[in-house]
C-alpha cells in the first residue's frame, strides 16, 4: 500500500483540498501539491506556531495560537490579519468554511464566524462550556464538539443553536458530517453514528479504540477511525457498525484523513508530506 503513495514536504498537522490542489501545513509554512501528480508547487512561510487551513477557490485562511490569517492563492500574500486573544488561553483550533462565513473555536468555548464579504464582520457562537474540539458542517447547518461533553447544532442561516446531541461520557474531540449521518468521537473512546435528521442514536461503538480517537472519515458507506496514540485504523460498516478491517498506522493528530472522490488523503505522524491511496486501498 505504501507504495502507491506519494509524499512530499515535512510532517503535516493540517490539511485541505480544493479542486486541483492539496494543502498541508508544516512548522508554520504551507505546502501546495498539485492533486494529480502530487508534485510540489510552493511553500509559504513565516505563518507562526500551532497553524491550521482551510480554503476555497480563492484564499487560504489559516488560524494560530491566537491570529487569523486571510492568504490569497494567487499572490500567496496575506489580505487581512486579526488577532484573537493574546496568549495560549486564546488558541485558535482548525478552521472550516463555507460560501459565507469562515468557522473556528477559541479556547473558551467560544466559535467564532467571519463574514467572507467583510472579514471585519465577526460574530461569537457562545453556547458550549468548554472548549470545542470537533466542527463540521453540512450545507445548512454547523456542528461542534465540546469538552461539555455535548454537541451543538447551528443553523448557517440564524448562526443559532437549534439542537444539543448527548450520548458522551467524555470530551467530544472529533465530529465528522457522513450523507444522513453524523459520527462523533470522544475521550470515553466510544464513536456514536446519528441520524442527522432525526438526532437519534444509529450505533454507539464501543471502545473503538484503546487510546484517544484523533480521525475521522467516510467512503462507500464505511467509517474510518484513527488513534494516533494506538498506532490503529479501523474501518467500520456504516449502518450496522460492524468492524470490517484493521490496520497498523500512525496518523498525525491534526490533520483527519481527507477523502476526495475515490483518492483518500492521508498525513501520517512519522512520515512527512501527504499520501494519496486510492480509496478501496482504504476502506475495503
Amino acid at each position: 500500500m505504501a507504495q502507491q503513495a506519494k509524499r512530499f514536504g515535512g510532517m503535516v498537522s493540517s490539511m485541505d483540498l480544493d479542486e486541483r490542489h492539496v494543502y498541508g501545513c508544516s512548522d508554520g509554512k504551507v505546502l501546495v501539491w498539485e492533486k494529480s501528480s502530487m508534485e510540489h508547487l510552493h511553500t509559504w512561510e513565516g505563518l507562526g506556531r500551532g497553524l491550521r487551513i482551510t480554503v476555497d477557490e480563492d484564499c487560504i485562511y489559516c488560524t494560530s495560537l491566537y491570529h487569523f490569517t486571510v492568504v490569497d492563492k494567487r499572490t500567496y500574500e496575506p489580505v487581512h490579519e486579526a488577532q484573537f486573544g493574546s496568549d495560549t488561553s486564546s488558541d485558535l483550533g482548525h478552521p472550516i468554511n463555507d460560501d459565507r462565513f469562515i468557522y473556528f473555536p477559541i479556547r473558551n468555548g467560544t466559535v467564532v464566524a467571519i463574514d467572507k464579504r467583510d472579514y471585519t464582520q465577526v460574530q461569537y457562537l457562545r453556547e458550549h462550556e468548554g472548549t470545542v474540539w470537533g466542527m463540521d458542517q453540512s450545507a445548512d447547518y454547523l456542528y461542534t464538539g465540546s469538552v461539555d461533553k455535548s454537541i451543538r447544532v447551528w443553523s448557517k442561516a440564524s448562526l443559532t443553536p437549534v439542537a444539543r446531541l448527548d450520548g458522551h461520557r467524555g470530551n467530544v474531540q472529533r465530529i465528522h458530517v457522513s450523507g444522513p449521518y453524523l459520527v462523533s468521537g470522544a475521550t470515553d473512546l466510544s464513536v456514536i453514528i446519528w441520524e442527522r435528521g432525526s438526532g437519534e442514536q444509529v450505533h454507539r461503538i464501543r471502545n473503538a479504540h484503546r487510546r484517544a480517537i484523533n480521525g475521522l472519515a467516510s467512503w462507500g458507506g464505511r467509517l474510518l477511525t484513527s488513534s494516533m496514540a494506538e498506532h490503529r485504523v479501523r474501518v467500520w460498516e456504516m449502518v450496522t457498525g460492524q468492524l470490517v478491517k484493521e490496520m497498523e498506522m500512525t496518523l498525525a493528530e491534526g490533520a483527519q484523513p481527507r477523502v476526495d472522490g475515490d483518492t483518500v488523503y492521508i498525513a501520517f505522524r512519522d512520515q512527512p508530506g501527504v499520501s494519496a491511496f486510492p480509496a478501496e486501498a482504504i476502506f475495503r
